[in-house]
């Protein structure tokens, strides 16, 4: 289990389970309320950093439910995602670019998922990404004033 400890500048790592501390390389300021990484990243106290996504799929998509539901062996296409099941959920894959990644198989995919994105509005798996994903700790250099 970890900690968290604030020291007068730092917050401090405490792992109890193997009995060692870290610096995080969080620097923190009072005067506005403002956590700094060392990589110059800043995120105000209190305010949850964005999990580390090492790659995109529906399940760190920002559109999909929190909530797994049983998933059919059936209603998996060969490679661990849904096919689209008739003519309108069709429209909406092609329009979303709706895809089950390569390399994967029907195991891969032990739950699924709702997206609640306006255009998909249908069942996902881990395995499976579209042209809307998004994440609240997307970076885009266009948006930087």
């Amino acid at each position: 289990m970890q900690q968290l400890k604030e020291t007068e500048h730092h917050l401090i790592e405490i792992d109890k389970s193997s009995k060692h501390s870290s610096n995080l390389s969080h620097i923190a300021n009072p005067s506005n309320n403002m956590i700094s990484d060392l990589d110059g990243s800043t995120m105000a106290k209190g305010e949850k950093k964005p999990e580390k996504v090492l790659g995109t799929n529906c399940y760190n998509c920002k559109f999909v439910a929190d909530k797994e539901e049983i998933i059919d062996p059936k209603e998996l296409n060969g490679i661990g995602g849904i096919d689209p099941k008739n003519k309108d959920e069709m429209k909406k894959a092609k329009k979303a670019d709706l895809i089950t990644l390569p390399g994967g198989n029907n195991r891969d995919a032990k739950a699924k998922r709702f997206c609640n994105h306006e255009e998909v509005l249908m069942h996902v798996t881990i395995r499976m990404c579209c042209a809307f994903w998004d994440n609240a700790g997307v970076k885009r250099p266009w948006n930087d004033k």
